[in-house]
C-alpha cells in the first residue's frame, strides 16, 4: 500500500557573511551580532529546494530567485502535512511585498514585544513554521526573536526530531 501523502521540505537558513565598513550591511549586521552574542544576523526560508523567502532591511518580505547572501548555516525539516504545509507555503506566500518592521527589531533590543500585521523582520516570518506546526508556542513568548534565539529554538526542535523521522 503506498502513501498519498507528499513529503516536503522547510530549511532555515541562517545567515552570517561579513560585510566591509563602507558597506550599510556591516553596520546593521555589526549591531544585530553584538547585540544577540551570535555568529549570524539573518534567517531565511527555503521551501521544496528552491522556492525562497526572505524579510530583508530595506525590500521588505521577498521570495527571491536566489537568496541575498549564500546561508552559513542551515536547519531542514522534512514535513508530510499537506494540509499544514499548504498553510504554511501560503501564509508566507501572503507576506511578499510587505515592508519591513523596524518598529519590531529596534524595540526587541531593549526586550519589548511587538509585532504588526502587515510588518515583517526575518525571524518573525521564518516563526511562521512555528505558528502553523506548533501554535502553542507563540504565546509562551515573552519578547521578539533574535535570529540566535530562533537557531536555538530550532535546533532544540531538530534535536526533539530524530534525523530519520518527519514533523507530521
Amino acid at each position: 500500500m503506498t502513501s498519498n501523502i507528499k513529503k516536503n521540505s522547510i530549511t532555515f537558513n541562517f545567515h552570517g557573511k561579513r560585510y566591509k565598513p563602507w558597506q550599510i550591511e556591516f553596520w546593521t549586521t555589526l549591531l544585530i551580532r553584538l547585540k544577540t552574542n551570535d555568529y549570524y544576523y539573518h534567517v531565511s526560508l527555503t521551501v521544496n529546494d528552491s522556492n525562497h523567502f526572505e524579510a530583508l532591511c530595506f525590500e521588505g518580505v521577498v521570495n527571491p530567485i536566489e537568496l541575498k547572501t549564500e546561508p552559513t548555516y542551515k536547519i531542514r525539516f522534512n514535513v508530510e502535512d499537506n494540509d499544514k504545509f499548504e498553510r504554511f507555503v501560503t501564509k508566507l506566500e501572503n507576506q511578499v511585498g510587505k515592508p519591513y518592521d523596524w518598529l519590531a527589531v529596534l524595540l526587541g533590543f531593549f526586550g519589548v514585544k511587538i509585532s504588526a500585521k502587515n510588518k515583517w523582520y526575518c525571524n518573525e516570518l521564518a516563526y511562521i513554521f512555528y505558528d502553523v506546526y506548533f501554535p502553542s508556542l507563540r504565546t509562551r513568548l515573552k519578547t521578539n526573536l533574535s535570529p540566535k534565539s530562533f537557531r536555538l529554538l530550532t535546533e532544540g526542535l531538530r534535536a526533539g526530531v530524530q534525523s530519520n523521522k518527519i514533523i507530521k
